[in-house]
C-alpha cells in the first residue's frame, strides 16, 4: 500500500493508530510505502526504527486534528456567544440578506411573505374547509391536489421574482404528483 504520509491514514489516537497499523502489517501482511518520510514498512521493520518513527507520526497527526478540533469549536463558541448582536452566518431566508453585519429584510420578497399571511385563512377554518374537501378522495388524489397548490404556488414565486423558490415549489409539486399516483396504485384506486 502507498501513501503519501502516515497521517493520511489514520488521525486516530496513536495506540489506536498503531493498533490499526500492526494489524494491517502482521495479519494481513500488507506492505506500507510511505513517500514523506521515505520509508518502507513491513511487520518485521515494526519493531525497529521505521516503527518508532511510525508512531512519532500518529501522534504528530492526532495533536494536529485535536488542536483543528479545539480551534473549530472555540470559534463556534464566539459566533455562539455574538449570535445576539450579529449574524452567526450569512446564510439566512430569501427573503432577507446580510448587509453590514445585520439582518435586513428585502422589500420586494416581504411584500410578497405578506400578501400571503393576508390571504390565509385561520386554523379552524382551514381545517374545516380541507375536512369537507377531502371527504371521498383517495389519499392518491389528495396528493395530487397538494401538488396543483405547490404548482400554483410556484407560479405565484415566479412572479414575484423568486425563480429558485418556484422551481423548488415545482420539484415538489411533481414529486406529490407521483408518490400519489403510486400510492393509489399500490391501493387499487
Amino acid at each position: 500500500m502507498l501513501v503519501e504520509s502516515l497521517d493520511r491514514r489514520t488521525r486516530e489516537h496513536p495506540l489506536d493508530a498503531m493498533d490499526l497499523l500492526r494489524k494491517l502489517l502482521r495479519e494481513y501482511g500488507v506492505v506500507l510505502v510511505v513517500m514523506r518520510p521515505e520509508m518502507k514498512l513491513t511487520s518485521q521493520s515494526l519493531g525497529q526504527l521505521e516503527g518508532i518513527i511510525a508512531f512519532l507520526e500518529a501522534m504528530r497527526a492526532h495533536g494536529e486534528s485535536a488542536r483543528k478540533s479545539d480551534m473549530s469549536r472555540y470559534n463556534w463558541e464566539i459566533k455562539r456567544a455574538e449570535a445576539s448582536t450579529k449574524p452567526v452566518t450569512a446564510r439566512v431566508p430569501s427573503w432577507l440578506t446580510v448587509e453590514d453585519g445585520e439582518i435586513v429584510p428585502v422589500k420586494e420578497k416581504v411584500k410578497a411573505v405578506h400578501r400571503h399571511q393576508e390571504s390565509s385563512v385561520n386554523d379552524a377554518e382551514a381545517k374545516g374547509l380541507i375536512g369537507k374537501l377531502l371527504d371521498g378522495y383517495t389519499p392518491g388524489s389528495v396528493l395530487h391536489l397538494l401538488g396543483d397548490v405547490l404548482h400554483a404556488n410556484a407560479g405565484a414565486a415566479e412572479r414575484d421574482g423568486d425563480p429558485e423558490r418556484a422551481e423548488r415549489l415545482r420539484e415538489a409539486g411533481t414529486t406529490l404528483y407521483v408518490v400519489g399516483a403510486g400510492i393509489d396504485a399500490v391501493a387499487g384506486e
